[in-house]
């Protein structure tokens, strides 16, 4: 089983926002043996370690949590390239995080808002991760991720469409356009050309599956 190293320089806020409090905290850090979560001063030395680039992380680490806003520019690089060369995927919350952002072009990195991470969804997904190496970040948002991003490549063909038989073409935001279905075509790991695939009917497989 995979483990995960879960890294909270602030773990009163987990009182706060997970919806059973004291309970979850509980769940989290006494009942789940593959998650590594450690509390007070351990907690803050090895995101000091992060800061000043000496911290290792070990081979049997598949996900590391941590609250962004404990590092460092050099951590953040830091944690950011120890990850991706390890193909160790990676999840940053913060309460200063106003956009969800994914990308799973080298590994997988997930970033998102406190209040969107701590939540019902969160013990759940990490005994999934831990379980299961199919596991998508993007579960810890929604269960139909998916969904949403075929929806989303969708709406942005149909745009490009339209966009192209302009008159008045605008290279600019073509390219903005492509760039964006490039990254969605990445985050549905799509083979081939997704001009290919009939779009209403991966929606509707799901639909039916759910």
């Amino acid at each position: 089983m995979r483990q995960i190293l879960f890294l909270e320089d602030r773990p009163e806020r987990q009182k706060i926002f997970l919806p059973k409090k004291e309970k979850d905290v509980d769940e989290l850090s006494k009942n789940i043996e593959e998650l590594i979560m450690p509390i007070s001063d351990e907690c803050k030395d090895i995101i000091s370690n992060i800061n000043e680039k000496q911290y290792k992380i070990e081979n049997n680490i598949r996900l590391v949590i941590i609250h962004k806003t404990s590092l460092s520019t050099e951590g953040l690089y830091y944690i950011y390239s120890i990850c991706e060369n390890n193909k160790i995927d990676l999840i940053l919350f913060s309460g200063g995080i106003d956009q969800l952002i994914y990308n799973n072009e080298k590994n997988n990195v997930l970033e998102l808002n406190s209040s969107d991470f701590y939540t019902d969804r969160l013990i759940p997904f990490i005994k999934k991760y831990i379980q299961n190496n199919n596991t998508n970040l993007l579960e810890l948002v929604n269960s139909n991720w998916q969904i949403s991003y075929w929806f989303l490549l969708r709406q942005l063909k149909h745009t490009l469409e339209a966009e192209q038989e302009n008159k008045e073409v605008d290279d600019d935001r073509i390219n903005h356009l492509k760039d964006k279905i490039n990254h969605t075509v990445k985050v549905l790991e799509i083979n081939g050309n997704y001009n290919e695939i009939n779009i209403d009917e991966e929606i509707k497989k799901i639909l039916i599956k759910s």
